[in-house]
């Protein structure tokens, strides 16, 4: 998911933004933020990921959740980066994903449920 991102924001570059108060901050190099189950506190920046190839954006990222698991990411490891590519967990819920950064994008990843039908999104008129 993460090098499909950076493909992507590579291919569309007005996407590779973030928001202030005051502008649009459009980015020039690809980096994802990648959110464990933990929350906001376990986003880690993948620098410049539409340049590496599976092996080392794999070897990255788990690095990186390491230190997040431990609460040893250095500042430049979770600021920045305009999408954010999120796993959701086995049992949550799109809803329960909440962050707080000014990313333009973020792509939440779940797990399928067996019968879960379609179900009414809170404050959606059309179901």
């Amino acid at each position: 998911m993460v090098k499909a991102a950076a493909l992507a924001l590579r291919k569309v570059p007005a996407a590779n933004a973030a928001w202030t108060d005051d502008a649009i901050r459009r980015f020039r190099d690809v980096d994802i933020a990648v959110a464990g189950a933990r929350g906001r506190a376990d986003h880690a920046i993948v620098r410049r990921a539409d340049t590496k190839g599976l092996t080392e954006l794999s070897r990255e990222m788990r690095e990186l959740a390491a230190r997040a698991r431990d609460n040893r990411l250095r500042p430049e490891e979770f600021q920045g980066g305009g999408f954010t590519v999120s796993n959701l967990g086995m049992h949550a819920s799109a809803s329960s994903r909440r962050s707080s950064t000014h990313r333009s994008l973020l792509l939440a990843v779940g797990a399928a449920e067996q019968g879960g039908g379609a179900r009414r999104c809170a404050g959606r008129r059309d179901g």
